[in-house]
């Protein structure tokens, strides 16, 4: 997935070593793409999809983020990378991230774009988009910033992370394009 290697392009030049908290790892691809250097943390609540990471130097915790936060500590990075549309009540998860978060910590966060135009021809044809069917929040891109910024935490970039080939590159990195264009968006925050 492009956003898998976007978040670990962003680690790895910030800093060359750390530790890292990935937040529904599933079978726990960011992580494994991670350089030996970092402490590396996995929270799922599959424990089918934690049973297929192999890498032996990822500590993981099967855990439900809606009722608990997986790990005590401090970490350098937190990824949260298509989980939130997924959870009950994303709040609770904001608030812990800020918890666990050191102070010049980075959480990476990404979510689905529901006014990409794709999902837009779907409703205008009576259909609900294609989403998973275990999405239960939805957020355009002005309705995303605005939840992070009610959790205080300060944007330092963010971009979508995949474009439909449909449209020109150029056209479609457009910061006017973005809630167009944009399938999905990465957040690069602090607190």
């Amino acid at each position: 997935m492009p956003r898998h290697y976007e978040i670990v392009r962003i680690i790895t030049k910030t800093k060359k070593s750390g530790r890292v908290l990935d937040l529904g790892c599933g079978e726990g691809h960011i992580l494994e793409m991670l350089p030996s250097s970092y402490e590396k943390y996995g929270a799922d609540i599959s424990k089918a999809a934690l049973k297929l990471l192999n890498h032996k130097n990822i500590h993981i915790k099967s855990c439900n983020l809606n009722k608990e936060f997986p790990f005590d500590m401090e970490f350098d990075f937190i990824i949260c990378s298509e989980v939130l549309e997924h959870l009950e009540n994303p709040s609770n998860v904001l608030e812990n991230v800020k918890k666990h978060l050191t102070k010049d910590g980075l959480f990476l966060v990404t979510t689905p774009n529901v006014t990409h135009w794709r999902y837009r021809v779907s409703r205008l044809f009576g259909k609900f988009p294609n989403y998973d069917k275990s999405h239960i929040n939805f957020w355009d891109l002005n309705g995303f910033i605005q939840l992070l910024q009610n959790h205080g935490y300060r944007i330092i970039n963010f971009y979508p992370t995949y474009f439909d080939p449909f449209f020109f590159s150029k056209l479609s990195r457009s910061k006017n394009t973005y809630g167009l264009l944009g399938k999905q968006f990465l957040f690069i925050c602090e607190i």
